[in-house]
């Protein structure tokens, strides 16, 4: 039981790391761009976990860290500039950004 807490813990605290980030990040498809690569990221790590758990190798995630990191970073420059920053709280409530 122990595990699951801490698992739920970690998604829980790497959300709330995402959201708060996100202060400032263009909008891709009604979405943050932040959340977007955020997310990318967590997920290949986890998938990654399942062959590196299967044959006990860490050999996985130094290849899924390295790919991620540079998968994000042309993710945000091919999609920077498509949209305005989107911030989570402004003069008019949530939404887009005033300007």
């Amino acid at each position: 039981m122990k595990p699951i807490i801490g698992i739920l813990a970690i998604i829980a605290f790497s959300a709330a790391l995402a959201v708060a980030g996100n202060q400032g990040s263009v909008v891709f498809s009604g979405l943050p761009l932040f959340i977007i690569c955020a997310s990318v990221g967590f997920m290949l790590h986890w998938l990654a976990f399942i062959p590196a758990f299967a044959y006990q190798t860490e050999h996985y995630f130094d290849l899924i860290g390295s790919a991620s990191y540079i998968g994000t970073v042309i993710l945000t420059v091919a999609w920077d500039g498509y949209s305005r920053p989107y911030y989570l709280s402004n003069d008019r409530g949530v939404g887009r950004s005033p300007w």
